[in-house]
């Protein structure tokens, strides 16, 4: 298994994998736990939908910006264009994949650990 090719949430759940995978034919899903390695082998084996949607955290977004803002500036000066469209393709996903890290990372932690502001 290549890390660079497993996904990142827990196919039962969606909280980040922890190491674990299931690997049904020629798929791959990521687990959080073993209990949920064999959730998903039930859900994928009676074809059930996750029946979950994401929605992006405006908070998270800002603070992934604002952990990546130097990476911008190195790709930008490496590619010589500020313009993201214009640098090369494999730059655009390392930038990505590094601003998507941080926004993750955030999240998870106000899961851990609750988020302020609410009464």
């Amino acid at each position: 298994m290549y890390r660079h090719k497993s996904p990142s949430l827990c196919g039962y759940c969606l909280k980040p994998g922890r190491g674990f995978f299931v690997r049904i034919e020629d798929k791959v899903w990521a687990s959080c736990s073993i209990k949920h390695m064999d959730k998903i082998k039930e859900r994928i084996a009676n074809k059930e939908s996750l029946g979950i949607n994401a929605v992006s955290n405006p908070q998270g977004v800002d603070y992934a910006l604002k952990q990546v803002k130097e990476n911008y500036k190195s790709y930008a000066k490496k590619n010589g264009s500020w313009i993201l469209h214009q640098w090369d393709p494999m730059d655009k996903k390392m930038f990505f994949q590094i601003f998507l890290s941080h926004y993750l990372s955030y999240e998870s932690n106000l899961a851990d650990r609750g988020m302020d502001g609410h009464k």
